[in-house]
């Protein structure tokens, strides 16, 4: 039972980190299990270990971007890793920098036409994605002027808007009537007396 002193020479079996052949001091990098051979002529030694993720440095969200109609859902996922890589564990909070819909756990349903920010956040650290929301299809069209007295001779442009089930606005290619004879129509919606 006596401590005799001995110089071994340190190894690492596994990918788990690096190891100072001369010292043994081990660092840590990538999640998983390995060991510590320490050896003096022909005695080893051996120790187990198991290295973790670390706490989260950086967010990584999926897809980077989206493009999506108003009344369309899409789904978000986000990953949380550690300084050295590891996917790690973080509570998250999910945000809009424009309320452009309903968000819940990484899932927009879009409500409003406009472009936003999709962030996600653990303590400190962020991650953001760009999402554009383009108008829904059209469910109901509105004509202006809505009413108008025009002189004779003089020409009125009239315009078509399109609106989605959500109200957000898009000019449309409308076919344009004239009922009644009041002047002359054109393929444009220019009405004159």
């Amino acid at each position: 039972g006596n401590t005799v002193p001995v110089e071994p020479t340190w190894s690492l079996q596994g990918m788990i980190g690096q190891i100072d052949p001369a010292r043994g001091t081990f660092q840590a990098t990538t999640a998983g299990a390995g060991t510590v051979v320490a050896v003096v002529g022909t005695i080893a030694g051996l120790a187990p270990v198991s290295v973790e993720p670390g706490t989260a440095t950086r967010l990584q969200i999926a897809p980077p971007t989206a493009t999506l109609a108003a009344g369309d859902q899409a789904s978000f996922t986000v990953t949380a890793f550690d300084a050295y890589h590891n996917i790690t564990t973080a509570d998250v909070v999910w945000s809009l920098t424009a309320p452009l819909g309903e968000l819940a756990n990484g899932t927009l349903q879009a409500r409003r036409a406009g472009t936003t920010a999709l962030v996600v956040s653990a303590g400190p650290i962020q991650a953001r994605t760009t999402v554009q929301v383009q108008p829904g299809p059209v469910v109901r069209l509105q004509v202006t002027p809505l009413q108008e007295q025009l002189l004779a001779g003089k020409t009125l442009q009239f315009r078509a808007l399109g609106y989605d089930a959500y109200d957000n606005a898009r000019e449309v290619d409308a076919t344009w009537s004239l009922t009644g004879e009041v002047g002359q129509l054109d393929a444009t919606g220019g009405l004159t007396a």
